[in-house]
């Protein structure tokens, strides 16, 4: 049932004091919304928050019980949800798990950033189809077109650029950057282009989430710098165990073709992966799950 935007806030503040890492509910507000307002839906599920966004996934805010649980999984199955991002602690029967963890590492300035990383020449590409080809693999012809007009949708937005190894046509490895996500704003104060409903519901998440830091931490905690988040790291098959992984977050870290308004990286990987990216200078800021419809 749609609701009336007002009501959401007291739901908002005791969906941030639920959360593990209060930070992590706005890199999941920010990244799955995919900065597009208008394809924002708000529903209220059970005991739980549900943030419903385009191309079928969805956040979870909030704990909901067993009961809510089973309303969660039928309606997200109504309205079409095929991916719903929860907490570690949410378990949703009928659905695919995948434990994932959000890392974050500082953005580095540096003066003159090199271009070479590990050997290897990092540089921004532009022929993002080239990029689709390479991280959609053998995917069909739809999924490449979807991944290669999203790219050019972010790009066009401001939001979004591909850092490369390779060359133009054929790269052999490419990272994908989504973002900036501003900084929290205060409700008095919402971001300056954002105005009506959205506006006052992004600025209630914001100040839910700054009333659950504690009193002895900075203005700005880490998790609320402004955020660029890495939303795609591929290297080719046959290139891989060449260090173009390495390099590419390298270039990423030291703020190679990045707003320069960017303070920090954010990326989602498997559990297994954590060392890896841990050698590279990030850190784990929380445990999620991202649930995949059963077929």
């Amino acid at each position: 049932m749609i609701r009336r935007l007002e009501e959401y806030i007291p739901a908002l503040e005791a969906a941030a004091a639920a959360m593990p890492h209060p930070g992590i509910l706005a890199i999941l507000w920010q990244h799955t919304a995919g900065g597009l307002p208008g394809g924002l839906t708000v529903y209220d599920c059970g005991s739980g928050v549900l943030l419903a966004v385009r191309r079928g996934a969805a956040v979870l805010l909030g704990r909901p019980d067993a009961a809510g649980r089973q309303e969660l999984a039928a309606f997200a199955r109504f309205a079409g949800i095929r991916c719903l991002y929860t907490g570690a602690e949410v378990r949703l029967a009928g659905w695919k798990p995948q434990p994932l963890a959000c890392m974050a590492s500082p953005v580095c300035r540096f003066d003159n950033i090199p271009a070479s990383f590990c050997g290897h020449t990092v540089w921004p590409m532009t022929r993002y189809f080239a990029a689709a080809q390479l991280v959609c693999g053998d995917a069909d012809e739809d999924t490449r077109n979807d991944f290669y007009a999203e790219l050019c949708s972010r790009r066009n937005r401001g939001i979004g650029q591909v850092l490369a190894i390779g060359s133009m046509d054929a790269p052999e490895g490419c990272i994908v950057c989504s973002g900036p996500v501003p900084c929290a704003q205060a409700v008095s104060s919402p971001k300056a282009g954002r105005t009506g409903k959205l506006s006052r519901l992004l600025a209630a998440l914001q100040t839910a989430l700054r009333r659950q830091q504690p009193a002895d931490r900075p203005d700005t905690p880490a998790e609320l710098l402004p955020t660029v988040h890495l939303s795609d790291l591929f290297v080719a098959p046959d290139k891989r165990g060449g260090k173009r992984a390495a390099a590419l977050l390298c270039a990423a870290q030291q703020g190679f073709s990045l707003p320069p308004e960017a303070r920090q990286l954010t990326l989602y990987c498997a559990p297994e992966l954590i060392p890896f990216y841990e050698k590279h200078g990030f850190a784990v800021c929380a445990r999620l799950c991202r649930w995949q419809a059963a077929e």
